[in-house]
């Protein structure tokens, strides 16, 4: 099948995915839309993949075999750079396309042209075991769910090409890159949907990065949650105080009446932004009782609802010497809403 004008760019990095790789390049290649290239970017794999990628003789798939590995934010860069199409397709090496994936989503954004990027609904399965993932589905739905983590999935984005060239992921993250690209692209004004039906399965296994990177995974997660409400809210006290590594109490305070004034601007509900009321408690150099109460107090006047097992944890640790870098604080401190 000739690609010389492909409407759709499906792009794939793999890295040493030898184990599900031929299922996952069988799952692209047997869609019931068939007017697309599959760019494969081997991102200097020492395994088998690249024999594996040999081995298909079709002339949609327009490999890129890089000397080294260089991360998948960078891979994704370089396929997208390659591209043809007027849409971009990502896939991941061990996930599954269902056969209507790429029909079904250029359909949804031909006929809603204002949509720039759609992910959708997708299945988890591990072994036997299936889970179905629902996700935001409008634009301003998936934008407010950005404020507290990411809700639109990596393996099942498609968008318009030109978005992509605009905004690339991050090559320096190793985690969480597609979450801060969807921030910054939020940021920038680029319009999200979800279609409500799966079109991916998401594989779980030992090897996969979301296990691998989980620590990494969650620190780079919070930095792009903060980052995207910063510029949200476009206050450079408040972002002056993000950046601080240890805050006092008196800052802390003042930081709340700051972050009170910014959500009057903004018609929002200061409920939206505990993750970083959250982030910025955890910075007290005194987290005592004394700034349990203050946040007690602060959560009274404004009418800020954190979770009784938030509630707790914070409780207890002002009783409780625990260094900030180690993973029992930063595991009663997280906070998901």
């Amino acid at each position: 099948m000739a690609t010389t004008n492909p409407l759709i760019s499906v792009i794939m990095p793999v890295y040493n995915g030898e184990e599900f790789l031929r299922e996952t390049i069988d799952s692209v290649l047997n869609q019931t839309y068939q007017n697309f290239e599959f760019i494969i970017v081997n991102d200097g794999s020492v395994d088998s993949t690249q024999q594996i990628i040999d081995s298909y003789n079709d002339k949609r798939i327009v490999p890129l075999n890089l000397t080294r590995n260089q991360g998948v934010s960078n891979a994704r860069n370089r396929g997208t750079d390659l591209s043809k199409g007027e849409f971009i397709a990502f896939c991941d090496a061990d996930d599954l396309y269902d056969p209507s994936r790429l029909q079904t989503q250029l359909d949804f954004l031909t006929g809603n042209p204002t949509v720039d990027v759609c992910g959708s609904y997708f299945i988890v399965f591990e072994n036997d075991q299936e889970i179905l993932i629902r996700h935001p589905i409008t634009d301003q739905e998936i934008k407010e769910h950005f404020f507290t983590g990411n809700c639109i999935g990596q393996p099942s984005v498609m968008g318009k090409s030109g978005v992509f060239q605009k905004y690339k992921y991050d090559p320096e993250l190793q985690a969480s890159e597609d979450y801060d690209l969807w921030a910054r692209m939020a940021t920038g004004g680029v319009v999200f949907a979800n279609v409500p039906f799966p079109l991916v399965k998401y594989r779980l296994h030992p090897a996969q990065a979301s296990k691998t990177k989980g620590r990494l995974l969650h620190v780079t997660s919070k930095t792009a949650c903060t980052n995207y409400t910063l510029a949200y809210l476009n206050n450079n006290i408040i972002s002056e105080y993000s950046k601080s590594k240890e805050t006092s109490l008196a800052d802390f305070r003042k930081f709340i009446t700051e972050l009170s004034a910014a959500c009057d601007k903004k018609s929002s509900d200061m409920n939206t932004f505990r993750p970083l009321i959250a982030l910025q408690y955890k910075k007290l150099d005194t987290p005592g009782i004394m700034a349990f109460a203050t946040l007690k107090r602060i959560s009274s006047k404004y009418h800020i609802n954190f979770p009784t097992k938030y509630l707790l944890n914070i409780f207890l640790l002002s009783f409780i010497r625990v260094n900030k870098n180690s993973s029992l604080f930063d595991t009663l401190t997280k906070l998901k809403i």
